[in-house]
């Protein structure tokens, strides 16, 4: 079993790209037998949560990164906060621009914050029989778990109303690190079956998805089938008509597969998703 992963992602409408602020990172080849990616979603009241989210998903990638328990988990946090803290020099500053550094803002005394969803695919060797997922979140960013366009597992266990009521949050600052932890959701599914899908979607799209799942009529398979052009499409029409409203949008795709062939490649889409 290998998994296949790819990074769908739509900045708010009327605003650049350079402005977008979720951020996802991946890698097919984690190991031998595993997959790992991360999801982020930086809030936009918040100064620098675009820096924020990318050194997140980027930290969780490297071969450092945490075992998904919450003390592993709050061990890790703890040292990119102090890396965040230790952003000193120009160089440093420079490498983490965001579309907040050249003003004056209060809002860096209050640090930065976002949504994070970390998750691992495990066991893909052998025929699958023993494989699982494994998501650590804190906030509103969902893993939807589908099999032939019917959803089977969901981390964390919302439901579309309760998006929008001020989700937990990580935070930048260490002052936080103890309330975040409190807030972490730890969920394990599977096994991952040939044809399986695994979507990770921020809130904005995350709701929709389960908007419609409520009211019977999934749209799993639509969203598992998407490429970029056709995604954008999709966003668009969405907002225009009402049904989503107008925040970046990311989902994450992975497609489980017994498909064999050459050396599996392991990719990494860092620095605000796909790009």
């Amino acid at each position: 079993m290998i998994a296949e992963m790819w990074a769908l992602w739509q900045a708010k409408s009327g605003n650049p790209e350079s402005e977008y602020e979720d951020a996802c990172s991946y890698s097919e080849g984690f190991s031998a037998t595993r997959a790992r990616a991360a999801v982020a979603d930086g809030a936009s009241t918040a100064f620098e949560a675009q820096s924020w989210v990318n050194l997140l998903v980027r930290r969780f990638l490297d071969a450092s990164g945490p075992s998904l328990d919450a003390n592993a988990f709050g061990e890790w946090l703890a040292a990119v906060q102090h890396e965040w803290s230790q952003r000193t020099s120009s160089a440093e500053a420079a490498a983490t621009d965001s579309i907040y550094s050249v003003y004056d803002d209060d809002r860096g005394d209050e640090g930065s914050y976002g949504t994070f969803l970390g998750f691992e695919l495990g066991d893909l060797d052998g025929d699958g029989r023993a494989s699982w997922w494994q998501a650590l979140s804190i906030g509103d960013t969902v893993l939807f778990h589908v099999r032939a366009g019917t959803l089977v597992g969901q981390s964390p266990m919302l439901r579309a109303d309760d998006f929008g009521r001020g989700p937990s949050l990580v935070h930048s600052s260490s002052e936080w690190l103890r309330s975040d932890c409190s807030a972490i959701v730890l969920d394990r599914g599977g096994p991952l079956l040939d044809g399986d899908v695994v979507l990770v979607a921020t809130d904005a799209i995350a709701a929709w998805m389960l908007r419609r799942h409520e009211a019977g009529v999934p749209v799993w398979d639509l969203a598992a089938g998407l490429d970029a052009a056709r995604f954008a499409e999709l966003v668009s029409a969405l907002r225009a008509n009402g049904e989503l409203v107008n925040d970046d949008v990311t989902v994450l795709v992975t497609r489980v597969t017994a498909r064999r062939g050459g050396q599996q490649a392991s990719r990494a889409q860092q620095e605000g998703g796909a790009r």
